[in-house]
């Protein structure tokens, strides 16, 4: 396979820290109204790390292409911030929620920074709960007091970039504690694979908000490969559900007139056996695409093969 270097890298899933193991879910009994604390937060993409949206390409010094993605308006930032930690595996105070962007992001280097404006819910613990049990804060309860900058405040805090044009529930899971992007989507090209489920986030350990800027810092604490496939063969003008390995990739793809399909996906970093099986209701096709290990990686392996 030959690849080309991305002048980005990028995750599959949010990582939380080794603490926040046993915090995986909120409870369900809301009380009215619930207590909402108004916050606006700066969030910067640095070291070339990914932002979501629009894509700026270029070469890099060896002429191959490198895609660099940007903040683009209708941008939302998925944030938590959790309080008052408790035998070192809870805490008792929560803020999260989705905050929206706040006009366009800045022209300056190449959009990489924006700021992001709403309200964070806030939800409790139950008093001697060792379980996962958290729920609505009530407006007047006695809660946890803040200033001017609540996100400075907490003992570790979180964000996760909100693509425009996710959507919750079929583009990514919101599983209380943070975001998770579909991993098994197949699209048309590389962009709307980069530009729909990568995930951009703050530090893993909680510690990528700087107080003094009021800002998080968006960066790479993950990496996964893009396999960017010209799979020839196919019937044409045929419509196939496609598997990758033990996966089954969605949604399908058709085979233009000349029995060409392309697309592009996440690889698995921890196969070197990678092969695409092409399902029609009259036919099943193999297209082996190689031996490799793509490893943990920000490259984009692009591959011609043939089905048979």
């Amino acid at each position: 396979m030959g690849w080309l270097v991305m002048a980005a890298a990028f995750i599959t899933t949010f990582t939380a820290c080794s603490s926040d193991d046993n915090n995986e879910a909120f409870g369900d009994s809301p009380v009215e109204p619930v207590r909402t604390v108004s916050v606006t937060v700066g969030a910067g993409i640095t070291d070339d790390a990914v932002t979501r949206s629009g894509i700026i390409e270029g070469t890099n010094s060896d002429n191959k292409t490198t895609r660099t993605l940007k903040f683009t308006t209708g941008d939302k930032l998925f944030v938590r911030a959790m309080y008052g930690s408790a035998d070192g595996l809870y805490y008792k105070h929560v803020l999260r929620g989705f905050l929206t962007m706040v006009g366009s992001p800045t022209n300056d280097d190449n959009d990489k920074s924006a700021s992001f404006s709403g309200k964070l819910t806030q939800y409790d613990r139950g008093e001697g709960n060792s379980t996962d049990g958290y729920t609505y804060a009530a407006v007047g309860s006695i809660t946890v007091s803040f200033t001017s900058d609540p996100i400075g405040e907490a003992e570790k805090a979180f964000a996760t970039l909100v693509h425009k044009d996710a959507i919750k529930g079929t583009d990514y899971t919101d599983e209380g504690w943070n975001i998770s992007y579909a991993q098994d989507k197949l699209t048309s090209d590389v962009n709307t694979l980069m530009t729909k489920y990568l995930t951009v986030t703050s530090s893993s350990e909680g510690t990528g908000y700087n107080s003094s800027a009021k800002s998080f810092t968006l960066n790479d604490p993950g990496n996964s490969p893009i396999l960017n496939c010209t799979i020839s063969g196919l019937t044409a003008n045929t419509t196939y559900s496609v598997t990758y390995g033990d996966v089954d990739l969605s949604p399908t793809v058709t085979a233009n007139a000349s029995g060409v399909a392309t697309f592009a996906f996440f690889g698995d970093e921890s196969s070197s056996n990678h092969v695409l099986k092409f399902v029609s209701p009259s036919e099943t096709k193999i297209a082996t695409l190689g031996n490799k290990n793509l490893g943990v990686s920000s490259k984009i392996f692009n591959v011609s093969r043939t089905a048979n």
